[in-house]
């Protein structure tokens, strides 16, 4: 009896410690998918905070490209834009950082390497992007902004510079989603050839990159095309999530 008993304590000791390594194994994979898949959600999460944003614009009287006194008459809009941008920048960064580490991984060669520091790198800059557009956004409500209303008395004027520093956050914000467009592209190839996303996914990514190519095809058209590549990273955050739980189940 006591044989069988020492037999079967060694045989649960021999299995607890192979869970243990295997749980010790796949926990950096695991927290990689999990870090990827909530960066996602912040980030498409605080680009959805916008139209709160824009109904406190709304609120206000006058035109949202309009003179300093009516951008006074909203101080805390700046601010609240800012804070949404940055929430952005925050999950791209983390989004960016962890998926390009599952898809090295997985990839090893020299080329595969190689493509896989642009991809990454172009999901980089695209997240930087929004850091721009968080400066540009606040810009007018610091002191710069405020002397501007000495500066320039002219409403006409105001209006101008204001419009102009909308065209900077828009050209910011394009930036950005081209990056984004850039890692998309990377994920949809190397990363479905190293097992980090699936062709659903792929797929998502393929056709938020064809709709960010929209406005090159049509002229002056608006940039809602861009909206494809924060769709992308919201289904590509989700299956993360996803396999992050499926890999603590296992």
């Amino acid at each position: 009896m006591s044989t069988s008993s020492a037999s079967t304590s060694a045989s649960r000791s021999g299995a607890e410690r192979t869970d243990r390594a295997a749980r010790a194994t796949s926990s950096p994979e695991q927290r990689l998918y999990r870090t990827a898949g909530l960066g996602g959600l912040i980030a498409v999460g605080s680009w959805l905070a916008q139209p709160v944003v824009i109904a406190v614009l709304a609120s206000a009287e006058g035109n949202e490209f309009g003179t300093m006194a009516q951008l006074q008459d909203r101080p805390y809009s700046g601010a609240i834009e800012a804070v949404i941008f940055l929430g952005m920048a925050v999950g791209l960064f983390a989004f960016v950082g962890a998926s390009s580490r599952l898809v090295r991984r997985g990839r090893t060669g020299a080329d595969e390497l190689t493509w896989g520091r642009v991809g990454e790198a172009f999901g980089h800059v695209g997240a930087a992007a929004w850091i721009a557009v968080a400066s540009a956004s606040f810009v007018p409500f610091t002191s710069v902004g405020l002397g501007m209303a000495e500066t320039l008395p002219g409403a006409t004027a105001q209006m101008a510079v204001l419009y102009a520093n909308a065209f900077l956050i828009t050209a910011f914000g394009l930036a950005g989603m081209i990056g984004l467009g850039g890692h998309a592209m990377f994920l949809a190839t190397a990363g479905r050839r190293a097992g980090v996303v699936g062709w659903p996914v792929a797929l998502v990514g393929f056709g938020a990159i064809a709709a960010l190519a929209v406005p090159l095809i049509v002229p002056f058209s608006a940039p809602w095309g861009a909206v494809g590549v924060l769709f992308f990273v919201l289904v590509a955050g989700v299956a993360f999530l996803l396999r992050s739980r499926r890999a603590a189940v296992e």
